[in-house]
């Protein structure tokens, strides 16, 4: 059975409601494919959707029939579709997948769950072995039976994959909580309808599951997605946060994406940085009425992200704590050197003031001052010798980054192999982006900001690079200006055995030299403490390495996965929660 085959999102979802049975029409799998596509690519592109209509079915065998959509939407829609089914494919082949549809009123209270179950048969078994919680358990794709020990199922495959779907009892993993207010006024549904004014409306959402990791309990990493469609001739100044908004004339589509709980799974202060966790649509209403809104649970979508990339960047960061290190000791030895010839010149003046007890004092003062100075050029040549390491390592990373954005364009623009480079990247993006905008599409919108949001990001890349080179060139050339000083020194030397022809005039000297340098070790120690001393704390701030564990336990939880409707220790399995709330009219 091909990929094709197998993932096919265009099939018809059969759902038991209990006293009636449901079923999609394709333009209702047009707009759950559609807002899972946004879903499974990462991103907020939409596709336009039409008002969707649950129809009753007549019999398993009866002819499925349902109404075209208009050409417009079946236009905007095949690519997201397509690209829908991809994203699926790339998932792989699981033993389970699961689909849970939670029916709930237009307040959010739960009425009902009902979990669709496929167990795949790549091996075309005669007999595929199941375990699950459901209740009223229903083949739904064919005439297989089935045999129940308990919660133990066992299934008259025939060779074939089985799709089946019972009640299910228990607790949700998250909640979606729906609340609508009225010109800043909080309203039930009932209230709220064919009401007029500013109007909000707002997803929020609860984890209820948590993955404990080691003594470390993270709220499961769940992907959220809200949308619904509002009617253009009741609804008008539409907004959303963290989502899209796509317009057919008639109705517009508006989606949302938020990521619960992963603020609080990565330790970050939402003062600092603040994730998306909730969904929140504003629109002004002359008669507040919509068919209701779909929210999707999407689980395991970290998992793309591998754990080789966080240690990859643990890498990089220790490489960056070691040049900090040299930086650090580099500068308290310029301090020090510094501090040696302040010495020197105290010496110098001492020795001016002594002048009656003989030039070999001075002499001996001005030994000391060339040897402070020896030991400045010391250090600052230290310092000089570590700007290579320093300009590679920043060299390395940025090349790092342009491949990581190279294959990450590659693998989700479709549109050949993408090399980006420090010199070619703003004439390649551009090349993309015109590609792009040969083929219209919400796909294409999608992935021009992709695009946009590349370029941003390599730039600051490009721009720290060269920051860091001309630091760099600056520690050069005081590394060169500090041998000149040394050189200098050696003609102050010569100088100081005329002494006897300017006894005064080089005590004046001595003393303003002493001033300068009394100035610049000053400089030199404030240069240190606060911006030396800043950097490497900044780069050995625990809360770097408490962000990339927290990353790993987040990528670990996401792996774990747990279907409702219950699996076999054995299977492999893939969850994913439909929420519908009731129309309000």
């Amino acid at each position: 059975m091909s990929i094709k085959r197998k993932l096919n999102l265009r099939k018809k979802l059969s759902v038991d409601l209990g006293d009636y049975k449901m079923r999609t029409t394709k333009t209702t799998q047009k707009y759950l494919s559609l807002v899972l596509s946004l879903a499974l690519l990462g991103s907020c592109a939409v596709g336009l959707g039409q008002e969707q209509n649950w129809v009753v079915a007549e019999t398993k065998g009866s002819e499925d029939k349902t109404t075209e959509a208009p050409a417009s939407q079946e236009q905007a829609t095949e690519a997201i579709s397509s690209a829908s089914e991809l994203a699926l494919s790339l998932d792989g082949m699981v033993d389970k997948r699961e689909t849970v549809y939670v029916m709930m009123d237009a307040d959010g209270n739960v009425d009902k769950v009902i979990v669709s179950e496929q167990l795949n048969n790549p091996r075309q078994d005669q007999e595929l072995h199941d375990f699950s919680t459901l209740e009223d358990i229903e083949n739904t794709s064919g005439h297989e039976s089935f045999t129940q020990d308990g919660q133990k199922l066992t299934w008259q495959a025939d060779g074939k994959r089985i799709d089946y779907q019972g009640r299910y009892s228990g607790d949700l993993p998250v909640q979606v909580h729906i609340h609508y207010y009225l010109d800043g006024e909080e309203k039930t549904a009932a209230e709220i309808a064919g009401q007029a004014g500013q109007v909000t409306i707002r997803f929020d959402y609860e984890i209820l599951r948590e993955d404990l990791l080691g003594d470390q309990s993270y709220f499961h990493p769940y992907v959220m997605v809200s949308s619904l469609a509002l009617d253009n001739n009741h609804f008008s100044h539409i907004e959303v946060s963290n989502g899209k908004i796509l317009d057919d004339g008639s109705k517009t589509l508006v989606v949302g994406l938020a990521l619960p709980g992963l603020n609080e799974n990565l330790g970050l202060d939402r003062g600092d940085f603040d994730i998306p966790s909730y969904v929140e649509i504003t629109a002004d209403t002359d008669a507040f009425t919509f068919s209701g809104s779909y929210s999707l649970a999407l689980s395991g979508r970290f998992n793309a992200l591998q754990m080789s990339t966080t240690d990859d960047v643990e890498g990089k960061i220790a490489d960056l704590k070691l040049a900090m290190a040299t930086l650090s000791n580099s500068s308290k030895l310029l301090v020090k050197g510094v501090d040696g010839l302040c010495t020197g010149a105290a010496q110098l003046g001492q020795g001016m003031g002594g002048l009656s007890e003989g030039l070999g004092r001075v002499q001996g003062g001005s030994d000391a001052l060339e040897a402070g100075v020896s030991e400045l050029q010391s250090g600052l040549a230290q310092l000089s010798a570590n700007s290579t390491n320093l300009t590679a390592g920043m060299s390395q990373l940025e090349a790092s980054l342009f491949t990581a954005a190279s294959q990450q364009l590659t693998q989700e623009l479709g549109l050949g192999e993408v090399l980006l480079t420090p010199e070619n990247y703003g004439q390649v993006l551009d090349g993309l982006g015109a590609q792009l905008a040969q083929v219209p599409s919400p796909a294409s919108d999608a992935a021009a900001q992709k695009l946009t949001l590349v370029r941003q990001q390599l730039e600051s890349v490009v721009a720290l690079t060269a920051g860091v080179q001309t630091y760099t060139a600056g520690v050069d050339a005081s590394a060169l200006g500090s041998q000149k000083l040394l050189q200098g020194l050696g003609s102050l030397k010569q100088g100081l055995t005329d002494l006897g022809q300017g006894a005064q005039e080089l005590t004046k000297g001595s003393d303003k030299l002493s001033g300068g340098l009394e100035k610049l070790k000053r400089n030199l120690e404030r240069f240190d403490q606060q911006g030396i001393d800043r950097l490497v704390n900044a780069v050995n701030n625990e809360k770097v390495a408490d962000l990339l564990g927290n990353l790993k336990g987040v990528l670990e939880a996401s792996k774990q996965s747990d279907l409702l409707g219950g699996k076999t220790e054995e299977m492999t399995g893939e969850s994913k929660i439909i929420f519908k709330t009731a129309a309000i009219k």
